[in-house]
């Protein structure tokens, strides 16, 4: 039985890339992360680069990634949906970049990234994970792969919540809760021997609908852009 908070994630995602194109105003496809956007030019490969974009979705930070790494890099793009590997793989090929992307279904969870990367970019990723100990296993098998003077780019929603019509109030449903003063401290573990270059605390509201009723998504991200040492 596919549990409650990955009934929602795979619901959410299979409506939004159904109704929603990248680059066009609208929704949050219209642009990449600001902040994935400032990692980008600290990528300094000697040669050609590997970047990895977990939770690649159609393409909103790879085709960014490829513009900027070298000729001959590669991007994967992970995602766990095939409907958005398969827009993802259009995406790069109408952006010129259909060499340097590969889409990959899976779920990040199981994907082990089987090369020295460069750049691991997980934006709104880990909170879709199946637990706290799944959390921590895959950033550790991250940081393993990861070049040193490797990047990690991470964006992490915590404190979710729903507001309904009426003002009604609930917490956000999703694979994997967390808090900003949880997340907060397992970065400075995971973390404590990288070189901390950006870290920040942000939040966004998000108008959605649900079956056709309006709701308001709020969340706040804890952001982190590290170089290991």
């Amino acid at each position: 039985m596919i549990p409650p908070g990955r009934q929602e994630t795979l619901r959410y995602h299979r409506d939004f890339y159904a109704h929603h194109q990248l680059n066009v105003p609208g929704s949050w496809l219209h642009r990449p992360s600001p902040f994935v956007l400032r990692a980008l030019p600290r990528l300094t490969p000697p040669a050609a680069a590997l970047v990895v974009d977990l939770g690649a979705g159609v393409g909103r930070h790879a085709i960014p990634a490829a513009q900027a790494v070298p000729p001959d890099s590669r991007v994967l793009g992970v995602d766990l949906l095939p409907e958005a590997a398969k827009i993802l793989g259009a995406n790069a090929v109408a952006a010129g970049f259909g060499p340097t992307i590969r889409p990959v279904v899976a779920d990040i969870e199981n994907f082990g990234i089987n090369a020295a990367a460069d750049l691991v970019i997980a934006c709104s990723a880990l909170e879709h994970l199946s637990g706290r100990t799944a959390i921590e296993r895959v950033v550790r098998e991250w940081q393993g792969t990861t070049k040193v003077n490797g990047l990690h780019c991470l964006v992490i929603g915590v404190d979710r919540t729903e507001v309904h019509p009426g003002g009604v109030v609930r917490a956000a449903e999703v694979e994997c809760p967390l808090s900003r003063v949880e997340v907060e401290g397992l970065l400075r573990r995971w973390y404590s021997d990288w070189d901390w270059l950006e870290h920040s605390v942000g939040g966004y509201g998000v108008a959605e609908d649900r079956d056709g009723v309006p709701y308001v998504l709020n969340a706040v991200c804890v952001r982190l852009l590290a170089r290991r040492t």
